[in-house]
């Protein structure tokens, strides 16, 4: 017998609202809504069910003894046990989507209900935390995000004991997903979902946290305009609140002029894709097997609902065992085989997955991550530099903000100069490095040379420079704040040294090629870093006894938070 969108449907259906009886084989189904002619279409192995109805009771119970149903259940691993402690099988995990739909289906007319009366939400409800996880869980899987919250019913006179009853919920564009993929087949509930108006309906927990980058990359076009939705979102963002998808399209329709800057772009893009951003409460350390799979029309998932992978890192351990599965003894005695599978080749990811990758990576990380190359890290850091590609004169424009990326370290004490651009790019155009100098000494030569343009610069430091104390009790960033430059992004924790370098690397030479960060020649110490700077043989640690890498620290600290690196997309699933 192969598995059917009908059984599946039928699976679902039982696990909500069956019951069985092992010794005679009985199978039973009790819901408030008519399903006898769902259960008596035949397509479920031909078997006919009985309804019988108690009185003064809305609900029915079909019956059906069938030893032949009971096998399958048994074959299935179906959760032949009381409601409480019921599962979804392993079945649905590895099987076809179009199986979990069906199934979701099944539960949604039994345990589900349709809301339309001003809330419109859909919900499941159960018993068992276990399969109330499970449906969050599988949910998930199919793109759609539901809350899990319990309820505990106290005894009455008619039920002398508690209980507790599990939900799992979902609002807005969650239900619109859900409404495309899973079809209930008891009419009531079918026309309750098909009439529900979803436009415009968010849910406040769906929106776009630590926005504010972008928010201000928008307002910078607009000096001196007032635009409600935009300054609004701003002020949200910087009390730490999140920025609803609602309040998003209010605002890229409001700005449709500045489309062309960075901010824009990455708004939009963080709109179209539709995230749920939540906070990760805990990391531990662990191990643990991961496995890498690119599955064809199934939802099988590993880890816990993410998708684990791995991809060469330099010649370490993984090129030594590749290399043995490679030489003709190991693989002739069927000790090691090996092979490559690039992710660029893979017939199940979308080409435009792959070239948004090569706009994102430079060369070198695009030839690790999507071509399953083994790239050596020894020599330069920022590998992607070349002096003829990316040194000419860059002239200060007067009408553009000023980021000033700055590096403690006392000798020197670095700072790096930019200007970003229409298009997306950044200009250096000057920088500031003194030996033997400290915080108070920089901020005078900055203003020195700023001091008209105060208001325009915005410091993108070291995150150190939140910490490091002087004699008085300040930190550097408060000396900066004293001289005026109070606008100040970074992040609370260093980011890895890796991003940071491939943030560089990436805006001097994309895969596709586009080159987005110029250095005007004065900025010697910078030219000399980017060119100097190289990892200690044999390892990704950045070699520093040269004193060569503060510039081009100080350049990574803003070009990082600016434009960090995104995250690989694989087999359509944004990890």
């Amino acid at each position: 017998m192969r598995m059917t969108n009908d059984i599946a449907y039928f699976m679902g259906l039982w696990i909500a609202e069956g019951s069985f009886e092992e010794k005679i084989g009985r199978i039973s189904i009790t819901c408030g809504d008519n399903v006898g002619e769902i259960l008596n279409s035949g397509k479920i192995l031909g078997l006919t069910f009985k309804e019988s109805k108690k009185p003064n009771c809305d609900a029915s119970t079909w019956r059906v003894c069938s030893y032949e149903l009971m096998e399958l259940f048994r074959y299935l691993k179906m959760p032949l046990v009381k409601a409480p402690a019921k599962w979804i099988p392993e079945w649905v995990w590895r099987g076809k989507k179009e199986w979990a739909c069906e199934l979701l289906a099944g539960m949604l007319d039994g345990d589900g209900y349709v809301l339309t009366n001003g809330r419109n939400k859909v919900g499941f409800t159960t018993a068992s935390e276990r399969l109330a996880k499970d449906i969050q869980l599988l949910l998930t899987n199919l793109g759609i995000v539901a809350s899990l919250t319990s309820v505990e019913s106290r005894p009455t006179k008619k039920v002398r004991v508690s209980s507790v009853q599990y939900r799992v919920e979902l609002l807005g564009k969650n239900v619109a997903i859900l409404r495309a993929l899973v079809r209930p087949r008891i009419t009531r509930k079918r026309i309750a979902l098909d009439a529900m108006d979803l436009g415009g309906i968010f849910s406040r927990r769906d929106g776009i946290p630590h926005a504010l980058s972008h928010l201000e990359s928008i307002k910078s076009v607009y000096k001196g305009v007032k635009l409600r939705h935009l300054d609004s979102a701003i002020q949200t963002a910087r009390n730490g609140s999140v920025i609803t998808y609602e309040k998003v399209d209010a605002i890229l329709e409001e700005c449709s002029f500045a489309e062309p800057t960075m901010g824009y772009q990455a708004l939009k893009r963080l709109r179209n894709e539709w995230y749920f951003w939540d906070k990760v409460e805990s990391v531990e350390d662990s191990r643990a097997e991961t496995f890498d799979f690119t599955i064809p029309d199934t939802h099988s998932f590993w880890s816990n609902g993410f998708i684990s992978h791995n991809t060469p890192k330099a010649f370490n351990f993984l090129y030594e065992l590749y290399v043995l599965g490679q030489k003709e003894e190991n693989i002739s005695r069927g000790r090691w085989i090996s092979w490559q599978f690039p992710t660029s080749c893979s017939p199940f990811i979308p080409r435009q997955e792959i070239e948004e990758a090569k706009r994102d990576m430079d060369e070198k990380s695009y030839r690790q991550e999507f071509e399953a190359s083994f790239e050596a890290m020894s020599g330069r850091v920022y590998h992607a530099f070349d002096r003829n590609l990316h040194v000419a004169p860059m002239a200060f424009d007067p009408t553009k903000p000023i980021w000033i990326g700055q590096d403690f370290n006392i000798d020197p004490m670095s700072s790096v100069i930019m200007q970003p651009q229409e298009d997306g790019s950044v200009h250096v155009i000057d920088e500031v490095v003194l030996q033997g100098s400290n915080t108070e000494e920089t901020t005078e030569e900055l203003e020195k040379r700023y001091w008209r343009y105060v208001k325009q610069c915005v410091l993108f430091p070291d995150p150190a420079g939140q910490y490091r104390q002087h004699a008085r009790g300040e930190t550097d960033l408060d000396i900066f704040k004293e001289k005026g430059f109070k606008r100040q992004k970074y992040h609370r924790k260093h980011p890895a040294i890796a991003d940071r370098v491939n943030s560089v690397n990436r805006m001097l030479k994309s895969a596709d090629g586009r080159i987005r960060l110029r250095v005007d020649p004065k900025c010697k110490h910078l030219i000399e870093s980017l060119e100097q700077t190289i990892y200690k043989r044999g390892s990704r640690d950045v070699d520093k006894d040269a004193g060569v890498e503060h510039s081009a620290d100080a350049l990574g600290y803003c070009i990082q938070y600016q434009f960090p690196i995104k995250k690989i997309e694989l087999a359509g699933v944004s990890i």
